[in-house]
């Protein structure tokens, strides 16, 4: 309804988004996320070895291949290392998760991949979280450069469930993205069929 609407533009406006879908859940936000790329069942999909069960279930859900990569013993985020490893001619899509309200370099990552590979990044921990991996300042508690690197993801999935850190009435999630395609592709999923 309006609500949801208007909690969609301004949630676009504050994080610097073209577009916004809110859903049911951060598990759901998952699940339509990788139906809106429309892979076969062949397709990989690379995630991180520790992570919350809805990470691995909503590939599972898809009816895709689930890799796991390694995680960065220092930040237990997804290791970029062990993925360069396992991607493969049948890897569509990545989906680090930032965990702990750490970011992933997406940069990094998209550097690597290219336009090959989707990247679908899992927020569910880390809303309007910023990152400094291209500063000069190796004192981590001042930060000279807040880096929004959102753009180098194709989807980015969030969870409202009211023990993050924006938190729901019971569960909600929302899929944003900069693609008008991906966006009306994720409208329609969400709205069984409707437009």
């Amino acid at each position: 309804g309006d609500e949801v609407k208007k909690f969609e533009n301004n949630f676009s406006k504050f994080s610097k988004i073209k577009y916004s879908v809110g859903c049911a859940s951060g598990t759901d936000a998952l699940i339509l996320a990788l139906k809106s790329l429309e892979l076969k069942s062949s397709d990989e999909v690379i995630v991180p070895a520790m992570t919350y069960i809805s990470t691995g279930l909503s590939v599972l859900t898809n009816n895709n291949k689930l890799v796991y990569a390694d995680i960065n013993n220092d930040t237990g985020l997804i290791a970029i290392d062990d993925i360069v490893k396992k991607i493969t001619k049948k890897t569509k899509v990545i989906i680090p998760v930032n965990i702990y309200g750490q970011k992933f370099d997406l940069k990094k990552l998209r550097d690597i991949v290219k336009k090959k590979i989707y990247i679908i990044e899992d927020r569910a921990q880390s809303h309007f979280a910023f990152s400094c991996f291209n500063c000069k300042n190796k004192n981590t508690t001042i930060c000279c450069k807040k880096e929004k690197n959102d753009q180098y993801a194709d989807i980015s999935c969030y969870s409202f469930y009211p023990a993050k850190n924006i938190g729901a009435y019971g569960d909600a999630g929302l899929v944003s993205t900069n693609n008008k395609t991906l966006y009306k592709k994720l409208i329609s999923l969400r709205n069984l069929g409707s437009y």
